[in-house]
């Protein structure tokens, strides 16, 4: 991974551990469309990778929203809850 990317993942997974920590059932983050990202149909890597970071603490993905920003890019709005 490159170094912004690292940066990404790292962050999200210590927001994601820090919510762990406090006990937190639920996790919320929000997901900006890269501005690297092509107008095409494809994978967006960095949000795959925040998702990887996020997983790796132990929660798991309940559901997801995708809208659009002011502007019209993407924005994502992910539920992650604590196993039962």
């Amino acid at each position: 991974m490159g170094r912004i990317k690292d940066t990404k993942t790292a962050f999200m997974a210590g927001l994601a551990q820090h919510a762990w920590d406090e006990g937190r059932v639920v996790f919320t983050p929000f997901f900006n469309m890269p501005m690297t990202q092509p107008g095409i149909s494809s994978d967006v890597e960095d949000w795959a990778l925040m998702i990887e970071g996020i997983l790796s603490v132990g929660w798991k993905l309940h559901t997801w929203q995708v809208s659009a920003d002011a502007k019209g890019r993407p924005q994502a709005t992910p539920l992650f809850v604590r196993p039962v």
